[in-house]
């Protein structure tokens, strides 16, 4: 079995994600959405994991632009993402029903 490591660096190789991850960094104007530092190096980041999902199958609005350093930090307790919880719940929610649905169809 291949360890979820090696999986996910596997998918960070992938054109389909190198597209979506250009997409988001000129979405968010190469700027940091956090610190809001630009000509920096950049990172995007999931909000959160789904399981068996890809990281280029994520909505668009769970993934956001970060400089390194921001990304590198283990401790967002000053807020920066509390305001993003009650609408990352409910897209979560939409996305999980959605998948249930096209999983339904493709039966």
């Amino acid at each position: 079995m291949v360890n979820t490591m090696s999986k996910y660096t596997e998918q960070l190789k992938d054109v389909r994600w190198k597209e979506k991850s250009l997409l988001i960094l000129k979405r968010d104007n190469y700027t940091c959405c956090r610190c809001r530092v630009s000509g920096v190096k950049f990172s995007v980041h999931h909000f959160l994991y789904f399981p068996n999902t890809k990281l280029w199958e994520y909505p668009n609005d769970l993934l956001i632009t970060l400089c390194d350093e921001c990304h590198s930090k283990e401790d967002w307790s000053d807020g920066f993402i509390s305001g993003y919880i009650t609408s990352i719940t409910a897209i979560g929610r939409i996305y999980r029903s959605e998948m249930k649905l096209i999983g339904d169809l493709n039966g």
